[in-house]
């Protein structure tokens, strides 16, 4: 016994004459470890998984330029005196804390992390991310703070026992350490390769220099960021090349079914309704026997149905409205709305009414969001917009709702747009739209919005089973309920729109603007287990794809596009369509329109000083499988000879940045 009381009073001693030194070494290993397991999770496109091992195989060797940025940060704490020394060391770790998980929370939505451009950009959008904020949570994401209540308690007790230690050190000789240690960074820093400091892939600079040197390095090129900058002659060459290669693809492709959807939509009326947060599984696929879309799915015999891969970025929703229309890539780090609300685009809506349509824009969400009305009108080329808010609140659905999620419901949102249409609004301009116009509609509808709260009255009308619950996941039970009360507002509108004789020749685009259960909860899907075998559709969460359908009941057949075609189950519903085109070519959102443009026969309309505008493929005229994502990464593969495509986002940054479309009349 009195053994092991010696051994403990020598360890207390050791632990009292070292205080300060164990205190520093606490916080520096925590702010590696930190960040390490941060890079391991941001490095997946989940970002849910946690592991150190990971996040080690992902930095590589650049984990020895981790481990000297800390250096050199604590060791400038050695500048300060007495407590001042402490409280620095702390701020740099309390700052690694919340950078680590602040953008690990902002991946979870954004695929990406936040740069110092939010905080300056122009801000005038409403967006309601914060009601969402806590949805997005890990079961060990509390190992991020849980250090710190050790870190504090022997912070005070250090002050309160007189334990911490000062340096009588002289300053020339403690600030001589401080750059000795910069200065060494600089040079491993050089030894070991790595060109990501100058990409626009924010992803690859967390994971390659960690959180705390990402802000810091995306602080420095604050000055690289200029709206104002030029097309160079390089890049225009780089732009030529682009839509030549394009081209040539076009060319080599030997599509049996491509004259036979050519010019097939020309002169309908195009509605577009695009749906928050819906993915393409839904599609065909059923619950104890009840069809989570059944109306869409009775739409799929004459249809062009696109699984796209999503592209946006910080924009979210916005980025999807940019590529439809404008068909460019979202720029980098910012709300290209929000940053570049003057840079004009020969947008879809510019060419139609060049065609003799009437267009209109339609969000149920506020105007302001994203800075809609500051672009829809100006650099977008509708004739009209309207907004939720113009919709008063004793407008209620069948289920006496108004609202949720925090928006406006969708079938009190499409009985609106159905108003607008017939004219009976007072908010209409132009009158009624008749079976002798030809019109341009675009809805945005927001039902199915995170945080994915589902009304009782809904949950009773669907699935209503606590066993299926069990089996699938409470998220993914009100997911799919939210999506089938989708389905069923659609339904309700098209009828309306049928009984007018509105539909006769009108082509209707359900798309929704990106991920949704898979990109935001797939913490509750990867994992499910217990349901692979009965409901194997939903567990796939590493290739979601986004829903598009193009529908018209001209078209002779179901035409499929894109990966995860084998994930409906056509087989299990009673009206089996015809998949006279079916084919596992990769494609993405900025495919959407210029495939949409083929079939109403106006695709060589969107050009500029005689070069296309489009960055995306006509999806029936193509030879090649990819898609360019967010993080830049591609899935598929682009062969050397197209390798110029990879270039793509590259070149809309440019594009956008340098307002180049402005430059040409033709575009407004």
């Amino acid at each position: 016994m009195n053994k092991v009381k010696q051994v403990l009073k020598n360890f207390h001693e050791i632990i009292k004459k070292n205080y300060s030194l164990i205190f520093i070494a606490i916080m520096f290993f925590a702010c590696i470890i930190k960040t390490v397991y941060s890079v391991g999770m941001f490095d997946n496109p989940y970002h849910f998984e946690f592991s150190f091992s990971y996040g080690l195989s992902v930095m590589g060797p650049r984990i020895i330029i981790l481990i000297m940025t800390y250096i050199v940060l604590f060791s400038f704490g050695f500048v300060f005196k007495n407590i001042f020394r402490y409280i620095y060391l702390i701020v740099i770790y309390v700052a690694t804390t919340i950078f680590c998980y602040m953008d690990l929370k902002y991946a979870r939505f954004f695929q990406g992390p936040p740069s110092i451009f939010w905080t300056i950009m122009p801000h005038n959008s409403n967006n309601d991310v914060s009601m969402s904020y806590f949805v997005h949570y890990a079961v060990t994401d509390f190992l991020y703070y849980s250090d710190m209540v050790l870190v504090v308690f022997m912070f005070f007790f250090g002050i309160f026992k007189k334990r911490f230690t000062y340096s009588n050190t002289r300053f020339k000789l403690r600030l001589s350490t401080c750059m000795g240690s910069f200065v060494l960074l600089t040079i491993v820093s050089l030894a070991i390769p790595n060109e990501t400091y100058l990409a626009q892939n924010t992803t690859k600079k967390v994971s390659s220099y960690g959180n705390f040197m990402y802000h810091m390095i995306d602080i420095l090129q604050l000055h690289d960021y200029d709206k104002n900058i030029k097309m160079t002659s390089s890049d225009k060459k780089l732009y030529y090349d682009y839509e030549e290669l394009l081209k040539e693809d076009e060319n080599n492709s030997d599509d049996p079914y491509a004259s036979d959807v050519s010019g097939s939509l020309k002169d309908s009326n195009l509605i577009v309704l695009q749906l928050e947060a819906v993915e393409s599984f839904v599609l065909g696929n059923s619950i104890n026997g009840q069809e989570i879309t059944p109306f869409l799915n009775s739409l799929l015999n004459t249809s062009v149905q696109m699984n796209v891969y999503e592209q946006v970025r910080t924009g979210n929703s916005s980025d999807c409205d940019l590529m439809f229309m404008g068909n460019q890539y979202p720029v980098s780090k910012v709300i290209s709305f929000n940053q570049f609300p003057d840079s004009e685009y020969l947008s879809i809506a510019d060419v139609l009414k060049k065609n003799g349509y009437k267009t209109m824009y339609f969000n149920s969400s506020y105007g302001s969001t994203w800075n809609y009305e500051g672009v829809m009108e100006t650099t977008m080329g509708f004739d009209e917009m309207h907004y939720g808010d113009e919709i008063p609140e004793s407008s209620v659905d069948r289920y006496s709702l108004h609202k949720f999620n925090g928006y406006i419901s969708d079938e009190v949102s499409l009985d609106y747009v159905y108003d607008l249409i017939k004219g009976t609004s007072p908010y209409k301009k132009g009158g009624e739209y008749t079976t002798s116009d030809k019109f341009y509609v675009h809805s945005v509808l927001c039902s199915s919005h995170l945080p994915y709260v589902v009304p009782k009255v809904l949950d009773e009308n669907f699935l209503n089973d606590s066993s299926v619950k069990k089996d699938i996941g409470s998220e993914m039970y009100k997911y799919l309920t939210l999506v089938h009360y989708i389905d069923e507002s659609i339904k309700l509108f098209v009828e309306k729109l049928k009984a007018d004789g509105l539909m006769d020749n009108t082509t209707l685009l359900i798309m929704g603007d990106h991920g949704g259960i898979h990109k935001y909860m797939s913490q509750h899907t990867s994992k499910k287990t217990e349901c692979k075998d009965k409901y194997q559709w939903m567990t796939k969460a590493s290739n979601y794809t986004v829903l598009n359908v193009i529908y018209n009941k001209n078209l002779d057949h179901h035409y499929v596009i894109g990966d995860n075609c084998n994930t409906y189950n056509f087989n299990n519903i009673e009206y089996r369509p015809d998949l006279k085109y079916h084919v596992d070519k990769k494609c993405a959102q900025i495919d959407v329109t210029p495939t949409l443009a083929y079939m109403y026969g106006i695709n060589d309309q969107f050009k500029v000083d005689g070069v296309s505008t489009f960055m995306g493929r006509n999806m029936f005229k193509t030879s090649l499988s990819y898609a360019i994502m967010a993080n830049e990464s591609v899935k598929g593969t682009i062969p050397s000879k197209f390798k110029k495509l990879n270039k793509a986002q590259y070149l809309s940054n440019v594009i956008i940045k340098s307002e180049y479309f402005n430059n040409f009349d033709y575009v407004k």
